[in-house]
């Protein structure tokens, strides 16, 4: 007995070990775009910044391998592919020289990775697609147009016959064995060859064939693939397949968006629309893999010996098969999770969140451990005490409870009930952006001149952002004057406190033929503020098409509208603040952040009041806020119907095209 108790007790600080997660994340610098799979399934990733991390499998710890090319300054890493175990070629936009600008260079491996060289292929081409076999052949092109070809693992290569160039590029190449493959272009172009390229011939394209539409022009051919007797193409994110010989596009019975085949049984592992596993023996032919779904849009997938393993836009990597669907993090054990920037305290503990991951620091081991992964982004955690923590990701707020590990949505509701106990003595107003499209600021202050209204104080507008992110003092003077009743604002503000999360209607916004009509007028201006660039114009007569016909608008599409993302981003970043401070001295915090173009109306609002925030989408809030603004307010055009008419048009176009209607 004496003996058992005594291997207990050296047993428990390991159990006790185990509860505490130390593992860091595996935190890369530079984007990374391809999951990369050896034969034997060791992992590795690389990255635009030239870091190169392996894990042994997908159970296992990753390690950084970024010092084996520390003297590579100018170069950007993209891909590992293997001819088998040993046998690997990096290759990206890398530089043979120290220091140069041409992409002439590739790295190979025949230890597994252990050690690189570098080879220079002869050319100047950064290298988007690469095709491997087992008998140490590969084939790649890029940027240049070029085609090379490799028989001995990339230590040698020869130029090709290529049916491309430095304007259309080459995006994307698959050889089933010496002679045959296939490959595409960045401008609409697909070429066969039987002979290794020493001659080629092109095939309709499914944007040829009318297969589908787009305001995009250069319909790129993502991915192309032999497939038994078929060509499975990626076109602009469009999934197709033809019959070898009579080439006739058509769509696969479930909607997909990204395809890979298995070598091992020629199937085809493909990920759906709605992020489902299917595998197809043929394209009428097919199953769903597993019945869980993978919760993040997929970067990449690569398919071994009937799993399928995927790296997500959130760094996660999935192994599925029909026993298996495994998913775990990047973590690594080369060095411990780092100090947090941000902290939190409640009464004995000390939290903190970076992207995924809930940290806890454990006073006795002078570390932090990870508490919990959330399914999402959180920005901001509000402790209530020492084992429940209220968790924000810019959209919900969720509640996690530390003893039960319990985590799900919370709804707080009467968020502003205490506010609402105190009349409203200031409102300041604020509407400011900055970047390439232009800078500027207006600012409109009311304060409370009776018991019973507020007056406008002064307008000012700013025009020069300063290095410390304030704008210029100096400023021009408006003589907009304006009296608002507090009754009014009061009314509004106890409608949102009553039922925080209610979503405007269509029939809420009142929408009038008037409406329309002014949408079609006013359309060029309106493209003008919403599409960045004027290759991202969709033809105006596609809109007003759309405008005229109004009425086969679905009405219920308002909420998508107000629910979706930017369409298009830049690095400048706008935002609309509504102070509003009662006589208690507390905040009630209003505010909208966008980076191109608001949503219509400015909704949904992000609504803080003693640090719980919830997104309002309430129309009534945003009339209050434009009867408190002139109309030259900056940003004040998205009070209008005429933009969430237009939102409306062209929300409904693109899910047509979406659909290849």
């Amino acid at each position: 007995m004496r003996t058992i108790i005594l291997l207990l007790l050296l047993l428990a600080p390991a159990i006790f070990t185990q509860e505490r997660d130390i593992r860091a994340e595996l935190n890369t610098m530079g984007s990374i775009n391809n999951l990369s799979l050896s034969p034997n399934g060791n992992l590795w990733l690389v990255t635009k910044m030239k870091e190169v991390c392996f894990a042994k499998d997908i159970y296992s710890n990753w390690n950084y391998k970024d010092t084996l090319f520390v003297s590579d300054c100018s170069s950007n890493f993209d891909r590992i592919s293997f001819f088998d175990e040993n046998n690997a070629i990096l290759s990206g936009d890398i530089s043979y020289f120290p220091d140069s600008l041409s992409s002439n260079a590739v790295y190979i491996t025949n230890d597994k990775g252990k050690s690189w060289e570098k080879v220079n292929f002869g050319d100047n081409s950064w290298i988007y697609d690469i095709c491997t076999n087992k008998y140490g052949e590969a084939w790649m092109g890029g940027s240049s147009g070029n085609m090379f070809y490799s028989s001995d693992h990339g230590k040698n290569w020869n130029k090709l016959n290529s049916p491309f160039s430095e304007s259309t590029r080459m995006c994307s190449i698959s050889m089933t064995d010496h002679n045959n493959g296939i490959s595409g272009a960045l401008y609409n172009s697909i070429y066969k060859t039987i002979d290794n390229w020493k001659t080629f011939s092109k095939i309709s394209t499914p944007f040829e064939q009318k297969k589908y539409t787009t305001q995009k022009s250069n319909n790129r051919i993502n991915k192309v693939r032999y497939w038994n007797n078929y060509i499975i193409v990626n076109q602009a994110n469009h999934i197709f397949y033809t019959d070898k010989k009579n080439i006739r596009w058509k769509k696969f019975p479930v909607k997909l968006i990204d395809f890979e085949i298995d070598k091992s049984t020629n199937e085809l592992f493909a990920i759906s629309n709605d992020l489902f596993i299917y595998v197809f023996s043929s394209p009428s032919e097919y199953y769903k893999l597993n019945d869980q779904q993978i919760s993040e849009t997929p970067i990449d997938m690569k398919v071994l010996d009937t799993s399928v393993y995927i790296l997500d836009i959130s760094k996660k990597i999935y192994k599925i098969n029909k026993r298996e669907f495994y998913q775990t993090h990047l973590y690594t054990v080369d060095h411990k999770i780092p100090e947090p920037r941000t902290k939190v305290k409640s009464k004995n503990t000390t939290w903190s969140i970076n992207g995924r991951n809930l940290y806890i620091y454990d006073n006795g081991e002078k570390e932090w451990y990870r508490e919990y992964v959330f399914p999402f982004d959180a920005t901001k955690i509000t402790p209530i005490d020492d084992n429940k923590i209220l968790v924000w990701n810019d959209k919900n707020n969720y509640l996690y409870d530390r003893e039960t590990k319990n985590f799900g949505i919370y709804r707080p509701t009467l968020v502003i009930n205490e506010f609402l106990k105190f009349p409203i003595n200031k409102i300041d107003i604020s509407s400011a952006g900055g970047g390439c499209f232009g800078g500027g600021a207006n600012q409109i202050v009311y304060t409370n001149r009776s018991n019973t209204d507020l007056e406008s104080e002064s307008i000012n507008e700013y025009k020069d952002l300063l290095t410390n992110g304030t704008w210029k003092e100096d400023s021009t003077k408006n003589d907009f004057k304006n009296i608002v009743s507090l009754s009014k604002i009061d009314s509004t503000l106890h409608v949102i406190n009553s039922d925080p999360y209610y979503v405007s209607m269509y029939t809420d916004f009142g929408i009038t033929q008037k409406d329309i009509k002014g949408t079609i007028q006013a359309i060029g201006s309106i493209l003008r503020s919403y599409y960045p660039a004027p290759t991202y114009q969709p033809a105006k007569k596609l809109i007003i098409s759309k405008l005229m016909n109004f009425g086969k608008i679905n009405t219920r599409v308002v909420r998508d509208v107000l629910f979706a993302e930017e369409k298009y981003t830049s690095t400048g970043i706008s935002s609309f603040d509504v102070n509003i401070i009662n006589n208690n001295n507390d905040t009630l915090n209003i505010s909208r952040k966008y980076s191109v173009a608001s949503n219509p109306w400015h909704l949904p609002w992000k609504i803080t009041y003693h640090g719980i925030d919830f997104l309002c989408y309430n129309y009534k809030l945003s009339l209050l806020i434009k009867e408190l603004i002139p109309k030259n307010f900056r940003a004040s055009e998205y009070f209008d119907n005429k933009f969430l008419i237009f939102r409306m048009a062209d929300y409904t176009l693109d899910k047509e095209q979406e659909q290849g209607e």
